[in-house]
């Protein structure tokens, strides 16, 4: 049996984000809650805003594209994840393990550009 998902919804999920994701963070870890990704917690972190996003038709299902932005790191460590970040309401609308990497403090650290998919069918 096939589950189906029509494209609005997934256009609603990924316009969410793109609606309220005010920062792409650094981090050490994965987030737990708002706290371990906020000021301070993280490595280093670029505003967002909803012309940093393109919502477009991927094979199967809908994307979300993230264009590249850059910025200062604000504490020497090792990242490893990333996270989309709603500081308004101190929420964690996305995050994801990336392969580690050391950053220094001062130094500029650059997001490239990637995307979230979503699957039409399961």
């Amino acid at each position: 049996m096939t589950t189906t998902v029509h494209p609005d919804v997934m256009d609603s999920a990924l316009a969410l984000l793109s609606a309220n994701t005010q920062t792409i963070a650094a981090l050490s870890a994965l987030p737990n809650v708002y706290t371990d990704a906020a000021p301070g917690a993280r490595l280093a972190g670029s505003s967002m805003s909803s012309g940093d996003f393109t919502v477009e038709d991927s094979p199967g299902g809908r994307r979300l594209s993230i264009a590249t932005k850059a910025t200062t790191v604000d504490t020497t460590g090792t990242a490893a994840a990333i996270a989309l970040l709603d500081d308004t309401n101190q929420r964690i609308l996305f995050s994801a393990p990336i392969p580690s990497v050391q950053v220094t403090g001062g130094d500029v650290v650059h997001f490239l550009s990637w995307s979230i998919s979503l699957a039409a069918t399961a």
